[in-house]
């Protein structure tokens, strides 16, 4: 169905989640083979064995960060356009609508666009979790998804102390995942439109596993709410057969 566009997902040790969000892909989009790249970052074989089940190829970074991986997968890329999505998502209905939008507008990124979570006050970013990129503009510039010394530069302190302050404006607006890559297609001047409809086609269970554990009382709630909205919607996809539906681009071979 999408000749130009392959998937890209970073997991971890969610084969669960994993299968679902690939289910629910399939049981929109038909059986495929659809263009896939799949990086496992987890040092357990939970979801290995999930995709070997299902002749989907994939590729591991035992212990790799989120944001690393994702630009190992940019260099992975043989089509012109890609949908970076998390795991934790299901899609409710066929994406071939935004997707035209995307390429028709001749954007280079297509998403949703935030800043702000919980309050804190976060430098504009591409939201991670389900954006359209057309990787062949990506590479022309040479624009990374992670930029590590940028990161590393810079400070921040609180709830988001793992997360610096924008380097260059010296704000108190933090980096989160996906800012830095917002901020690098927009210096370049390339095309960026925020998909406002984006959730009446997914469904993000936005970080449940990060909610939980927590600890804080209105996060807690927050991920179980999500956790079982999440479950619940996905029943509808259980039965869907995913087998030899993906095509990956790499089978089984570490980067590193």
């Amino acid at each position: 169905m999408f000749n130009d566009l392959s998937l890209i997902t970073c997991s971890y040790n969610t084969p669960d989640i994993l299968e679902l969000c690939l289910k629910s892909f399939v049981f929109h989009h038909g059986p495929g083979p659809h263009k896939i790249i799949i990086m496992e970052n987890s040092t357990n074989k939970t979801t290995h064995r999930l995709l070997d089940h299902n002749n989907i190829s994939y590729t591991v970074n035992p212990g790799g960060t989120h944001s690393s991986s994702v630009d190992i997968c940019f260099g992975l890329v043989n089509t012109k356009y890609t949908l970076l999505i998390d795991t934790d998502i299901i899609f409710r209905k066929n994406i071939s609508e935004p997707f035209n939008v995307f390429r028709n507008l001749q954007l280079t990124l297509f998403g949703q666009i935030q800043g702000d979570r919980g309050g804190f006050l976060l430098y504009p970013r591409i939201a991670p979790y389900c954006c359209f990129i057309d990787m062949q503009n990506i590479m022309n510039m040479k624009i990374n998804f992670h930029h590590e010394e940028r990161i590393i530069n810079t400070n921040s302190s609180g709830f988001f102390k793992n997360l610096p302050i924008n380097f260059e404006e010296k704000s108190k607006q933090y980096y989160d995942v996906g800012s830095v890559f917002y901020e690098d297609v927009k210096r370049n001047h390339l095309q960026i439109m925020e998909w406002k409809d984006i959730d009446s086609y997914i469904f993000h269970a936005e970080s449940l596993s990060w909610a939980v554990q927590s600890g804080i009382d209105q996060y807690v709630s927050m991920g179980k709410n999500r956790h079982d909205n999440f479950y619940n919607m996905a029943k509808q996809y259980k039965d869907v057969d995913i087998k030899n539906c993906f095509e990956g681009i790499m089978n089984k071979i570490s980067i590193l």
